[in-house]
């Protein structure tokens, strides 16, 4: 009797302890400065950045470059945000003067670049999580440079989402 009782306890054991593990591997991150290695960054950006520094919450992230020149690259930021703000965020265009909301394809479930004047913020959905990246940079950088930048970056991210 011992015997038939261990036997069934083992596979509950399994199914558990595989359950947990699944439900964390697929939680949602809550640390931004996890997302991203300097390496990634400097690969991308071909610059070299600090190491990141959250906000009290963990929700944004930022890098600044370690040498920036007047107009290039500043700083990068990672935030995490709602998928109600994501969703939000679709509708700018129409609220406020000046702002442009184009999709970006090809990362994540659904993207799209949120550009104000020379500033660009490409927000990213995969499944429950919800981005937004951000490099700063002065005039030397083109919308486009920092369009392709953000979207490598966002796609390092979401590959590991």
């Amino acid at each position: 009797m011992r015997s038939k009782v261990r036997l069934s306890v083992i596979p509950a054991a399994i199914f558990i302890i595989g359950t947990a593990m699944s439900l964390s591997a697929n939680a949602a991150p809550n640390d931004a400065c996890s997302l991203l290695t300097q390496a990634q960054i400097k690969s991308v950006l071909n610059l070299t950045v600090s190491t990141g520094t959250a906000t009290p919450d963990k929700k944004a992230c930022s890098w600044s470059v370690s040498n920036p020149v007047p107009k290039g690259v500043r700083f990068f930021t990672v935030t995490l945000e709602s998928t109600n703000s994501f969703q939000g965020g679709k509708f700018a265009s129409v609220a406020i003067q000046g702002v442009t909301v184009t999709s970006a394809s090809g990362v994540g479930e659904d993207a799209y670049y949120l550009t104000a004047s020379a500033f660009v913020f490409l927000h990213v959905k995969k499944g429950a999580v919800a981005f937004r990246i951000s490099l700063y940079a002065g005039t030397d950088i083109t919308i486009e440079k920092t369009e392709d930048m953000e979207k490598t970056l966002a796609l390092q991210i979401a590959s590991e989402l």
